[in-house]
Protein backbone atom coordinates (compact mmCIF):
# COMPACT_ATOMS: atom_id res chain seq x y z
CA UNK A 1 0.00 0.00 0.00
CA UNK A 2 0.91 3.55 -0.46
CA UNK A 3 2.74 4.90 2.05
CA UNK A 4 0.79 8.19 2.46
CA UNK A 5 -2.21 6.40 2.27
CA UNK A 6 -0.73 4.34 5.89
CA UNK A 7 -0.26 7.68 7.09
CA UNK A 8 -3.74 8.89 6.35
CA UNK A 9 -4.80 5.60 8.31
CA UNK A 10 -2.67 6.00 11.41
CA UNK A 11 -3.54 9.34 11.82
CA UNK A 12 -7.18 8.69 11.43
CA UNK A 13 -7.19 5.74 13.64
CA UNK A 14 -4.98 7.70 16.25
CA UNK A 15 -7.70 10.51 16.20
CA UNK A 16 -10.38 8.17 17.38
CA UNK A 17 -8.27 6.01 19.52
CA UNK A 18 -7.03 9.76 21.60
CA UNK A 19 -11.21 10.31 20.90
CA UNK A 20 -12.16 7.31 23.44
CA UNK A 21 -8.95 8.16 25.81
CA UNK A 22 -10.65 11.51 26.04
CA UNK A 23 -13.91 10.51 27.08
CA UNK A 24 -13.05 7.39 29.38
CA UNK A 25 -11.06 10.17 31.57
CA UNK A 26 -13.63 12.51 32.06
CA UNK A 27 -15.95 9.51 32.61
CA UNK A 28 -13.36 8.46 35.25
CA UNK A 29 -13.76 11.70 36.58
CA UNK A 30 -17.80 11.70 37.29
CA UNK A 31 -17.12 7.86 38.48
CA UNK A 32 -13.27 7.51 40.13
CA UNK A 33 -14.17 3.48 40.61
CA UNK A 34 -15.17 3.62 37.11
CA UNK A 35 -13.12 0.34 36.19
CA UNK A 36 -13.91 -0.72 32.51
CA UNK A 37 -12.86 3.20 31.49
CA UNK A 38 -9.61 3.18 33.33
CA UNK A 39 -9.18 -0.83 31.09
CA UNK A 40 -9.98 1.57 28.22
CA UNK A 41 -6.89 4.06 29.07
CA UNK A 42 -4.35 1.09 29.45
CA UNK A 43 -6.29 -0.53 26.35
CA UNK A 44 -6.07 2.58 24.35
CA UNK A 45 -2.08 3.86 25.29
CA UNK A 46 -1.31 0.39 24.51
CA UNK A 47 -2.71 0.65 20.90
CA UNK A 48 -1.17 4.00 20.19
CA UNK A 49 2.36 2.91 21.58
CA UNK A 50 2.11 -0.16 19.68
CA UNK A 51 0.59 1.76 15.78
CA UNK A 52 3.11 5.01 16.56
CA UNK A 53 6.42 2.63 16.82
CA UNK A 54 5.37 0.73 13.85
CA UNK A 55 4.82 4.05 11.34
CA UNK A 56 8.03 5.31 12.95
CA UNK A 57 6.17 7.77 15.23
CA UNK A 58 9.18 7.59 18.08
CA UNK A 59 7.85 10.80 20.08
CA UNK A 60 4.50 9.05 20.11
CA UNK A 61 5.30 5.82 20.90
CA UNK A 62 7.84 6.49 23.63
CA UNK A 63 5.42 9.45 25.02
CA UNK A 64 2.82 6.46 25.83
CA UNK A 65 5.67 3.95 27.13
CA UNK A 66 6.26 6.61 29.88
CA UNK A 67 2.59 7.61 30.41
CA UNK A 68 2.00 3.08 30.96
CA UNK A 69 5.02 3.18 33.42
CA UNK A 70 3.63 6.40 35.38
CA UNK A 71 -0.20 4.54 35.75
CA UNK A 72 1.83 1.33 36.25
CA UNK A 73 0.84 1.59 40.65
CA UNK A 74 -2.80 1.99 39.63
CA UNK A 75 -3.05 -1.01 37.07
CA UNK A 76 -1.31 -3.16 39.86
CA UNK A 77 -3.44 -2.07 42.79
CA UNK A 78 -7.05 -1.45 40.85
CA UNK A 79 -6.96 1.90 42.66
CA UNK A 80 -8.52 5.35 41.22
CA UNK A 81 -6.88 8.19 39.41
CA UNK A 82 -6.86 11.67 41.85
CA UNK A 83 -7.83 14.95 40.28
CA UNK A 84 -4.23 16.29 39.59
CA UNK A 85 -3.43 12.65 37.35
CA UNK A 86 -6.41 13.36 35.42
CA UNK A 87 -5.71 16.71 34.99
CA UNK A 88 -2.02 15.52 33.73
CA UNK A 89 -3.67 12.58 31.87
CA UNK A 90 -5.54 15.68 29.95
CA UNK A 91 -2.89 17.19 29.17
CA UNK A 92 -0.90 14.53 27.71
CA UNK A 93 -4.10 14.09 25.63
CA UNK A 94 -3.07 17.46 24.18
CA UNK A 95 0.46 15.89 23.75
CA UNK A 96 -0.68 13.61 21.34
CA UNK A 97 -2.44 15.46 19.06
CA UNK A 98 0.35 17.90 18.97
CA UNK A 99 2.96 14.67 18.04
CA UNK A 100 0.00 13.37 15.90
CA UNK A 101 -0.11 17.06 14.09
CA UNK A 102 3.85 17.11 14.32
CA UNK A 103 4.17 13.85 12.33
CA UNK A 104 1.68 14.98 9.57
CA UNK A 105 3.30 18.06 8.97
CA UNK A 106 6.94 16.54 9.31
CA UNK A 107 7.70 19.53 11.12
CA UNK A 108 9.42 19.35 14.54
CA UNK A 109 6.84 21.62 16.57
CA UNK A 110 8.70 21.34 20.12
CA UNK A 111 6.61 19.96 21.78
CA UNK A 112 7.08 19.61 25.39
CA UNK A 113 7.15 15.80 26.81
CA UNK A 114 8.96 16.49 30.41
CA UNK A 115 6.33 18.68 32.01
CA UNK A 116 3.32 16.82 31.92
CA UNK A 117 5.17 13.18 32.53
CA UNK A 118 6.54 15.15 35.67
CA UNK A 119 2.94 16.70 36.86
CA UNK A 120 1.82 13.03 36.57
CA UNK A 121 4.44 11.07 38.42
CA UNK A 122 4.54 13.06 40.73
CA UNK A 123 0.39 12.84 41.05
CA UNK A 124 0.94 9.27 40.83
CA UNK A 125 3.82 9.08 43.51
CA UNK A 126 6.10 7.53 41.17
CA UNK A 127 9.93 7.98 41.17
CA UNK A 128 11.61 9.89 38.41
CA UNK A 129 12.81 8.32 35.22
CA UNK A 130 14.53 8.98 32.22
CA UNK A 131 12.27 11.15 30.50
CA UNK A 132 11.97 10.94 26.59
CA UNK A 133 14.02 12.47 24.46
CA UNK A 134 12.14 12.58 21.12
CA UNK A 135 14.74 11.20 19.03
CA UNK A 136 15.18 8.04 20.56
CA UNK A 137 13.46 5.10 18.99
CA UNK A 138 10.49 3.62 21.17
CA UNK A 139 11.26 0.45 23.47
CA UNK A 140 11.58 -2.75 21.64
CA UNK A 141 10.05 -5.61 23.24
CA UNK A 142 11.83 -8.11 24.70
CA UNK A 143 11.54 -11.94 23.48
CA UNK A 144 11.65 -14.41 26.67
CA UNK A 145 15.33 -16.04 26.16
CA UNK A 146 15.57 -19.53 28.20
CA UNK A 147 17.36 -19.19 31.13
CA UNK A 148 20.25 -21.87 31.43
CA UNK A 149 19.91 -24.76 33.89
CA UNK A 150 22.11 -23.76 36.38
CA UNK A 151 19.88 -20.38 37.44
CA UNK A 152 16.63 -22.20 38.37
CA UNK A 153 15.38 -22.01 40.99
CA UNK A 154 14.83 -24.76 43.71
CA UNK A 155 10.96 -25.75 43.52
CA UNK A 156 8.87 -25.07 46.67
CA UNK A 157 7.63 -28.14 48.27
CA UNK A 158 4.98 -29.61 46.69
CA UNK A 159 3.17 -30.92 49.99
CA UNK A 160 1.89 -27.87 52.09
CA UNK A 161 1.60 -28.65 55.94
CA UNK A 162 -1.99 -30.84 56.54
CA UNK A 163 -3.43 -27.60 58.22
CA UNK A 164 -3.14 -25.27 55.84
CA UNK A 165 -5.02 -27.93 52.94
CA UNK A 166 -7.82 -28.46 55.33
CA UNK A 167 -11.14 -27.99 53.97
CA UNK A 168 -12.37 -24.10 54.46
CA UNK A 169 -15.92 -23.83 56.39
CA UNK A 170 -18.81 -23.99 53.98
CA UNK A 171 -20.15 -20.76 54.36
CA UNK A 172 -16.61 -19.60 52.93
CA UNK A 173 -16.53 -21.52 50.37
CA UNK A 174 -20.43 -20.44 49.55
CA UNK A 175 -19.06 -17.10 49.51
CA UNK A 176 -15.79 -17.99 47.50
CA UNK A 177 -18.05 -19.45 44.70
CA UNK A 178 -20.48 -16.98 44.80
CA UNK A 179 -17.91 -14.28 44.15
CA UNK A 180 -16.17 -16.62 41.82
CA UNK A 181 -19.30 -17.02 39.80
CA UNK A 182 -20.08 -13.15 39.66
CA UNK A 183 -16.50 -12.70 38.59
CA UNK A 184 -17.14 -14.87 35.73
CA UNK A 185 -20.44 -13.26 34.49
CA UNK A 186 -18.71 -9.64 34.55
CA UNK A 187 -15.82 -11.20 32.76
CA UNK A 188 -17.90 -12.64 29.74
CA UNK A 189 -20.30 -9.89 29.71
CA UNK A 190 -17.53 -7.24 29.53
CA UNK A 191 -15.63 -10.34 26.90
CA UNK A 192 -19.27 -10.05 24.79
CA UNK A 193 -19.54 -6.27 25.07
CA UNK A 194 -15.90 -6.16 23.34
CA UNK A 195 -16.52 -8.67 21.20
CA UNK A 196 -19.76 -7.05 19.93
CA UNK A 197 -17.65 -3.67 19.41
CA UNK A 198 -14.91 -5.62 17.29
CA UNK A 199 -17.81 -7.42 14.90
CA UNK A 200 -18.85 -3.54 14.54
CA UNK A 201 -15.64 -1.96 13.49
CA UNK A 202 -15.26 -4.75 11.34
CA UNK A 203 -18.14 -3.91 9.24
CA UNK A 204 -16.85 -0.10 8.73
CA UNK A 205 -15.29 1.04 5.84
CA UNK A 206 -13.27 4.15 6.02
CA UNK A 207 -13.94 6.30 2.97
CA UNK A 208 -12.48 9.99 2.38
CA UNK A 209 -15.12 12.47 2.22
CA UNK A 210 -13.81 14.14 -0.75
CA UNK A 211 -14.48 10.60 -2.50
CA UNK A 212 -18.01 11.22 -0.76
CA UNK A 213 -18.49 14.67 -1.83
CA UNK A 214 -17.19 13.40 -5.49
CA UNK A 215 -20.03 10.71 -5.75
CA UNK A 216 -22.65 13.71 -4.38
CA UNK A 217 -21.87 15.60 -7.16
CA UNK A 218 -22.70 12.84 -9.66
CA UNK A 219 -25.62 12.20 -8.43
CA UNK A 220 -26.41 15.80 -8.47
CA UNK A 221 -25.51 15.77 -11.98
CA UNK A 222 -28.06 12.71 -12.52
CA UNK A 223 -30.81 14.33 -10.61
CA UNK A 224 -30.49 16.80 -13.05
CA UNK A 225 -30.26 14.72 -16.35
CA UNK A 226 -33.07 13.15 -14.77
CA UNK A 227 -35.56 16.09 -14.72
CA UNK A 228 -34.40 16.92 -18.51
CA UNK A 229 -35.58 13.16 -19.29
CA UNK A 230 -38.75 13.39 -17.30
CA UNK A 231 -39.53 16.54 -19.52
CA UNK A 232 -38.33 15.29 -23.18
CA UNK A 233 -40.76 12.04 -22.03
CA UNK A 234 -43.99 14.01 -21.14
CA UNK A 235 -43.37 16.16 -24.44
CA UNK A 236 -43.21 13.04 -26.73
CA UNK A 237 -46.08 11.41 -24.86
CA UNK A 238 -44.59 7.84 -25.18
CA UNK A 239 -45.95 5.67 -22.62
CA UNK A 240 -43.24 2.84 -22.59
CA UNK A 241 -40.86 5.37 -22.36
CA UNK A 242 -42.85 7.89 -19.33
CA UNK A 243 -42.78 4.66 -17.30
CA UNK A 244 -39.31 3.78 -17.79
CA UNK A 245 -38.37 7.31 -16.77
CA UNK A 246 -40.71 7.19 -13.71
CA UNK A 247 -38.47 3.50 -12.96
CA UNK A 248 -35.27 5.64 -13.46
CA UNK A 249 -36.23 8.09 -11.41
CA UNK A 250 -37.54 5.78 -8.46
CA UNK A 251 -33.56 4.55 -8.89
CA UNK A 252 -32.09 7.69 -8.96
CA UNK A 253 -33.89 8.79 -5.20
CA UNK A 254 -32.75 5.81 -3.99
CA UNK A 255 -29.48 6.13 -4.82
CA UNK A 256 -29.49 9.79 -3.47
CA UNK A 257 -30.80 8.52 -0.51
CA UNK A 258 -28.30 5.70 0.19
CA UNK A 259 -25.27 8.41 -0.82
CA UNK A 260 -26.78 10.99 1.92
CA UNK A 261 -26.18 8.02 4.42
CA UNK A 262 -23.12 7.30 3.74
CA UNK A 263 -22.64 10.90 4.68
CA UNK A 264 -24.46 11.26 8.09
CA UNK A 265 -23.16 10.00 11.16
CA UNK A 266 -24.83 10.36 14.86
CA UNK A 267 -24.30 13.97 16.44
CA UNK A 268 -23.12 11.74 19.70
CA UNK A 269 -20.22 11.09 17.88
CA UNK A 270 -19.40 14.70 17.65
CA UNK A 271 -21.03 16.16 20.66
CA UNK A 272 -19.09 13.94 23.35
CA UNK A 273 -15.79 16.13 22.08
CA UNK A 274 -17.47 19.19 23.96
CA UNK A 275 -17.42 17.76 27.52
CA UNK A 276 -13.59 18.56 27.15
CA UNK A 277 -14.43 21.82 25.95
CA UNK A 278 -16.67 22.67 29.08
CA UNK A 279 -14.79 21.31 31.52
CA UNK A 280 -11.91 23.24 30.77
CA UNK A 281 -13.50 26.07 30.25
CA UNK A 282 -15.39 25.83 33.84
CA UNK A 283 -12.34 25.05 35.58
CA UNK A 284 -10.57 27.73 33.95
CA UNK A 285 -13.26 30.04 35.29
CA UNK A 286 -13.93 28.64 38.83
CA UNK A 287 -17.62 27.67 37.87
CA UNK A 288 -19.16 24.15 38.47
CA UNK A 289 -21.28 23.26 35.59
CA UNK A 290 -23.33 20.29 34.84
CA UNK A 291 -23.61 19.75 31.14
CA UNK A 292 -26.25 17.71 29.51
CA UNK A 293 -26.22 16.18 26.31
CA UNK A 294 -28.87 15.11 24.01
CA UNK A 295 -28.51 13.90 20.87
CA UNK A 296 -32.17 11.97 20.17
CA UNK A 297 -30.74 9.71 17.90
CA UNK A 298 -30.23 12.25 15.15
CA UNK A 299 -27.74 12.04 12.13
CA UNK A 300 -26.08 14.87 10.47
CA UNK A 301 -24.26 15.08 7.53
CA UNK A 302 -20.46 15.31 9.01
CA UNK A 303 -19.58 18.30 6.56
CA UNK A 304 -22.24 20.42 8.02
CA UNK A 305 -21.00 19.50 12.01
CA UNK A 306 -17.29 20.48 11.41
CA UNK A 307 -18.46 23.62 9.50
CA UNK A 308 -20.11 24.81 13.29
CA UNK A 309 -17.68 22.87 15.06
CA UNK A 310 -15.88 26.55 15.84
CA UNK A 311 -19.53 28.10 16.38
CA UNK A 312 -20.24 25.81 19.13
CA UNK A 313 -17.13 26.40 20.60
CA UNK A 314 -17.86 29.89 20.96
CA UNK A 315 -21.64 29.59 22.20
CA UNK A 316 -20.33 26.93 24.89
CA UNK A 317 -17.27 29.52 26.55
CA UNK A 318 -20.26 32.22 26.41
CA UNK A 319 -22.90 30.36 28.17
CA UNK A 320 -20.13 29.29 31.01
CA UNK A 321 -18.41 32.79 30.82
CA UNK A 322 -21.23 35.20 30.06
CA UNK A 323 -24.06 33.59 30.51
CA UNK A 324 -24.01 31.42 33.66
CA UNK A 325 -23.39 33.58 36.72
CA UNK A 326 -21.15 32.95 39.78
CA UNK A 327 -22.25 30.79 42.55
CA UNK A 328 -23.06 34.11 44.86
CA UNK A 329 -25.14 35.72 42.75
CA UNK A 330 -27.06 31.88 41.64
CA UNK A 331 -27.52 31.54 45.13
CA UNK A 332 -28.95 35.07 45.84
CA UNK A 333 -31.20 34.67 42.58
CA UNK A 334 -32.73 31.30 44.24
CA UNK A 335 -30.83 28.96 42.03
CA UNK A 336 -28.75 25.95 42.17
CA UNK A 337 -25.09 27.20 42.66
CA UNK A 338 -24.27 24.63 39.95
CA UNK A 339 -24.94 26.33 36.30
CA UNK A 340 -26.40 23.79 33.70
CA UNK A 341 -25.42 24.00 30.07
CA UNK A 342 -27.04 21.88 27.88
CA UNK A 343 -25.83 20.62 24.43
CA UNK A 344 -29.26 19.31 22.38
CA UNK A 345 -30.32 17.72 18.94
CA UNK A 346 -33.53 17.83 17.81
CA UNK A 347 -35.35 17.25 14.27
CA UNK A 348 -37.82 20.65 13.00
CA UNK A 349 -39.35 20.39 9.71
CA UNK A 350 -36.26 19.87 7.38
CA UNK A 351 -33.81 21.14 9.99
CA UNK A 352 -31.71 19.53 11.90
CA UNK A 353 -31.80 21.68 14.88
CA UNK A 354 -28.75 22.06 17.56
CA UNK A 355 -29.48 24.26 20.70
CA UNK A 356 -26.58 25.69 22.71
CA UNK A 357 -28.63 26.41 26.18
CA UNK A 358 -27.87 27.61 29.38
CA UNK A 359 -29.87 28.44 32.71
CA UNK A 360 -27.35 31.76 33.53
CA UNK A 361 -28.87 35.40 33.83
CA UNK A 362 -30.36 35.58 30.64
CA UNK A 363 -29.48 38.98 27.89
CA UNK A 364 -30.51 42.26 28.96
CA UNK A 365 -32.11 43.46 26.15
CA UNK A 366 -31.94 47.07 27.04
CA UNK A 367 -28.72 46.93 27.26
CA UNK A 368 -28.01 45.59 24.16
CA UNK A 369 -29.70 48.36 22.80
CA UNK A 370 -27.90 50.77 24.62
CA UNK A 371 -24.43 49.14 23.80
CA UNK A 372 -25.58 49.16 19.53
CA UNK A 373 -26.73 52.64 19.37
CA UNK A 374 -23.54 53.92 21.41
CA UNK A 375 -21.45 52.14 18.84
CA UNK A 376 -23.38 53.01 15.79
CA UNK A 377 -24.81 49.97 15.03
CA UNK A 378 -28.18 51.47 15.19
CA UNK A 379 -29.69 54.22 15.66
CA UNK A 380 -32.17 54.84 18.51
CA UNK A 381 -34.89 55.24 16.89
CA UNK A 382 -34.94 52.08 14.87
CA UNK A 383 -33.51 50.48 18.29
CA UNK A 384 -37.03 52.08 20.30
CA UNK A 385 -39.38 50.72 17.33
CA UNK A 386 -37.72 46.98 18.07
CA UNK A 387 -39.14 44.18 19.78
CA UNK A 388 -37.29 42.28 22.82
CA UNK A 389 -36.92 39.03 20.22
CA UNK A 390 -35.43 41.46 17.01
CA UNK A 391 -33.28 43.78 19.61
CA UNK A 392 -31.75 39.91 20.15
CA UNK A 393 -29.87 40.00 16.67
CA UNK A 394 -28.06 42.79 17.75
CA UNK A 395 -25.55 40.11 19.54
CA UNK A 396 -24.35 39.28 15.88
CA UNK A 397 -23.66 42.85 14.77
CA UNK A 398 -20.03 42.76 14.17
CA UNK A 399 -19.21 45.92 15.82
CA UNK A 400 -20.73 44.22 19.23
CA UNK A 401 -17.83 41.67 18.92
CA UNK A 402 -15.29 44.65 20.45
CA UNK A 403 -15.78 43.68 24.15
CA UNK A 404 -14.77 46.77 26.38
CA UNK A 405 -15.87 45.26 29.75
CA UNK A 406 -17.55 42.11 31.09
CA UNK A 407 -21.02 42.75 31.43
CA UNK A 408 -24.37 40.84 31.36
CA UNK A 409 -23.97 41.33 27.14
CA UNK A 410 -20.40 41.84 26.24
CA UNK A 411 -19.86 38.40 25.79
CA UNK A 412 -22.38 37.78 24.13
CA UNK A 413 -21.32 39.44 20.99
CA UNK A 414 -17.66 37.82 20.97
CA UNK A 415 -17.84 35.83 18.18
CA UNK A 416 -21.31 36.03 17.75
CA UNK A 417 -21.09 37.27 13.49
CA UNK A 418 -18.84 34.40 13.16
CA UNK A 419 -20.98 31.96 14.64
CA UNK A 420 -23.96 33.49 12.48
CA UNK A 421 -21.91 33.76 9.11
CA UNK A 422 -20.79 29.88 9.70
CA UNK A 423 -24.38 28.60 9.96
CA UNK A 424 -25.64 31.08 6.81
CA UNK A 425 -22.71 29.75 4.81
CA UNK A 426 -23.96 26.29 4.90
CA UNK A 427 -27.74 27.45 4.14
CA UNK A 428 -29.16 27.51 7.69
CA UNK A 429 -29.87 30.12 10.20
CA UNK A 430 -29.43 31.33 13.82
CA UNK A 431 -32.46 31.16 16.20
CA UNK A 432 -31.71 33.31 19.49
CA UNK A 433 -34.26 33.18 22.51
CA UNK A 434 -33.67 34.65 26.24
CA UNK A 435 -35.58 35.16 29.11
CA UNK A 436 -33.63 38.16 31.46
CA UNK A 437 -32.83 35.95 34.88
CA UNK A 438 -33.61 32.40 33.24
CA UNK A 439 -31.68 31.86 30.71
CA UNK A 440 -30.72 31.63 26.92
CA UNK A 441 -30.90 29.74 23.68
CA UNK A 442 -29.19 29.52 20.79
CA UNK A 443 -30.54 27.57 18.17
CA UNK A 444 -28.58 26.24 14.71
CA UNK A 445 -30.80 25.24 12.26
CA UNK A 446 -28.74 23.01 9.79
CA UNK A 447 -30.42 21.55 6.68
CA UNK A 448 -30.47 18.16 6.29
CA UNK A 449 -29.34 17.95 2.76
CA UNK A 450 -27.00 20.39 1.18
CA UNK A 451 -27.24 18.98 -2.50
CA UNK A 452 -29.99 18.51 -3.59
CA UNK A 453 -33.38 20.10 -1.85
CA UNK A 454 -36.87 20.13 -2.81
CA UNK A 455 -37.97 23.63 -3.93
CA UNK A 456 -41.33 25.80 -4.78
CA UNK A 457 -40.59 27.13 -9.04
CA UNK A 458 -41.86 30.33 -9.36
CA UNK A 459 -42.12 33.41 -11.96
CA UNK A 460 -41.38 36.92 -12.28
CA UNK A 461 -42.19 38.56 -15.57
CA UNK A 462 -40.32 36.21 -17.95
CA UNK A 463 -38.24 35.35 -15.56
CA UNK A 464 -38.28 31.71 -13.25
CA UNK A 465 -36.46 31.37 -9.62
CA UNK A 466 -36.45 28.89 -7.12
CA UNK A 467 -37.19 28.99 -3.29
CA UNK A 468 -36.77 25.89 -0.87
CA UNK A 469 -39.78 24.49 -0.13
CA UNK A 470 -38.79 24.06 3.88
CA UNK A 471 -39.02 28.10 3.91
CA UNK A 472 -42.75 28.28 2.58
CA UNK A 473 -45.15 28.21 5.19
CA UNK A 474 -48.40 29.10 2.99
CA UNK A 475 -49.75 30.34 -0.41
CA UNK A 476 -52.07 33.25 -0.52
CA UNK A 477 -53.99 34.49 -3.82
CA UNK A 478 -53.52 37.73 -3.88
CA UNK A 479 -57.23 38.47 -6.22
CA UNK A 480 -58.94 36.57 -2.74
CA UNK A 481 -56.75 38.63 -0.10
CA UNK A 482 -55.38 41.98 -1.24
CA UNK A 483 -52.87 44.35 0.06
CA UNK A 484 -53.27 47.17 2.55
CA UNK A 485 -51.48 49.91 3.10
CA UNK A 486 -50.19 51.17 6.93
CA UNK A 487 -47.84 53.69 8.13
CA UNK A 488 -46.90 54.07 4.10
CA UNK A 489 -45.96 50.41 3.90
CA UNK A 490 -47.89 47.68 2.06
CA UNK A 491 -48.69 44.81 4.60
CA UNK A 492 -50.70 41.39 4.10
CA UNK A 493 -53.47 41.15 6.90
CA UNK A 494 -53.84 37.23 7.53
CA UNK A 495 -55.61 36.09 10.22
CA UNK A 496 -55.54 38.90 12.27
CA UNK A 497 -52.02 38.95 12.02
CA UNK A 498 -50.12 41.67 9.61
CA UNK A 499 -47.57 40.62 7.70
CA UNK A 500 -45.52 43.26 5.92
CA UNK A 501 -45.07 42.35 1.93
CA UNK A 502 -42.07 42.48 -0.56
CA UNK A 503 -42.95 42.58 -4.15
CA UNK A 504 -39.79 40.34 -5.72
CA UNK A 505 -40.28 42.12 -9.30
CA UNK A 506 -39.78 45.63 -7.58
CA UNK A 507 -37.32 44.08 -5.09
CA UNK A 508 -35.24 42.89 -8.54
CA UNK A 509 -36.12 45.47 -10.72
CA UNK A 510 -38.11 43.14 -13.13
CA UNK A 511 -41.38 44.68 -14.91
CA UNK A 512 -44.33 42.83 -14.34
CA UNK A 513 -48.35 43.46 -13.75
CA UNK A 514 -49.40 40.27 -12.60
CA UNK A 515 -51.47 40.38 -9.39
CA UNK A 516 -50.25 36.99 -8.62
CA UNK A 517 -49.50 35.45 -4.95
CA UNK A 518 -48.13 36.08 -1.68
CA UNK A 519 -45.65 33.12 -0.12
CA UNK A 520 -45.72 33.40 3.46
CA UNK A 521 -42.06 32.92 4.72
CA UNK A 522 -40.21 33.55 8.00
CA UNK A 523 -36.49 34.57 8.81
CA UNK A 524 -35.69 33.42 12.16
CA UNK A 525 -38.68 35.72 14.19
CA UNK A 526 -40.20 37.25 11.43
CA UNK A 527 -43.15 36.01 8.85
CA UNK A 528 -43.34 38.28 5.94
CA UNK A 529 -44.65 37.74 2.49
CA UNK A 530 -43.02 37.89 -0.92
CA UNK A 531 -45.17 38.93 -3.96
CA UNK A 532 -44.53 36.46 -7.30
CA UNK A 533 -46.08 36.67 -10.10
CA UNK A 534 -46.74 32.88 -11.51
CA UNK A 535 -46.31 29.58 -9.21
CA UNK A 536 -44.83 27.14 -11.80
CA UNK A 537 -44.84 23.80 -9.25
CA UNK A 538 -42.92 21.71 -6.97
CA UNK A 539 -39.35 20.49 -8.20
CA UNK A 540 -36.57 18.44 -6.78
CA UNK A 541 -33.08 20.88 -7.94
CA UNK A 542 -29.63 20.58 -7.05
CA UNK A 543 -28.29 23.56 -5.21
CA UNK A 544 -25.08 25.21 -6.43
CA UNK A 545 -23.02 28.08 -4.73
CA UNK A 546 -22.55 31.14 -5.93
CA UNK A 547 -18.72 32.93 -6.42
CA UNK A 548 -17.63 36.34 -7.60
CA UNK A 549 -20.31 39.67 -7.43
CA UNK A 550 -23.83 36.93 -7.74
CA UNK A 551 -23.10 36.10 -3.80
CA UNK A 552 -23.27 39.02 -2.66
CA UNK A 553 -26.90 39.95 -4.06
CA UNK A 554 -29.16 40.26 -1.71
CA UNK A 555 -31.99 37.60 -1.44
CA UNK A 556 -29.95 35.09 -3.40
CA UNK A 557 -28.45 32.14 -1.90
CA UNK A 558 -27.66 30.05 -4.72
CA UNK A 559 -28.52 28.37 -8.31
CA UNK A 560 -29.57 25.77 -9.88
CA UNK A 561 -30.01 23.82 -13.53
CA UNK A 562 -33.32 23.14 -14.62
CA UNK A 563 -34.44 20.17 -16.91
CA UNK A 564 -34.41 22.30 -19.71
CA UNK A 565 -31.00 23.58 -19.30
CA UNK A 566 -32.07 26.84 -18.11
CA UNK A 567 -29.97 28.17 -14.67
CA UNK A 568 -31.75 29.74 -12.33
CA UNK A 569 -31.30 31.81 -9.10
CA UNK A 570 -32.79 30.32 -5.39
CA UNK A 571 -33.67 32.94 -2.96
CA UNK A 572 -32.70 32.98 0.52
CA UNK A 573 -35.60 34.57 2.76
CA UNK A 574 -32.85 34.79 5.44
CA UNK A 575 -30.64 37.77 4.20
CA UNK A 576 -31.82 41.34 2.65
CA UNK A 577 -35.55 41.01 2.35
CA UNK A 578 -36.62 43.28 5.43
Amino acid sequence: MDLSKLNAIFVSESDELLGRLEQALLEIEKNPSDAGSLRTIFQVMHTIKGNAATMGCSKMAEFAHHLEDALEPVKDSGGSLNTSALDALLESLDIFRALLQEFQSGQDAGVDLQSPLARLRKAMGVGAQSPPQGDSPAPAPVSPQPSPAASVAAPEPVLSPVAESMPAPAATVTEDIAKAEAAREVHEAHEAQKEAKNAIRNTIVRVQLKHLDDIMNLVGELAITKSRLIQHSQELGVPALIAEVKFLERLSTQLQEEVLKTRMVPVEDIFERYQRVVRDISHELGKEISFIIQDNGISVDRVLLEKINEALVHLLRNAIDHGIETQERRQAAGKSPVGTVSLVARREKNYAVVDVIDDGGGIDVSRVKAKAVALGAVSAEKAGKMTDQEALYLVCHPSLSTKDEVTQFSGRGVGMDAVQESVESINGHLDIHSVLGEGTRFSLFLPLNLAIIQALLFQLGEQTYALPLADVLEIVSLEIIQPKIIDKREVLSLRNEVLPLVRLNKFFNISSNAVGYALVVQARTTRFALVVDQLVGRQEIVLKNLSGFLKTINGIGGATILGDGRAIMILDVQEGFL
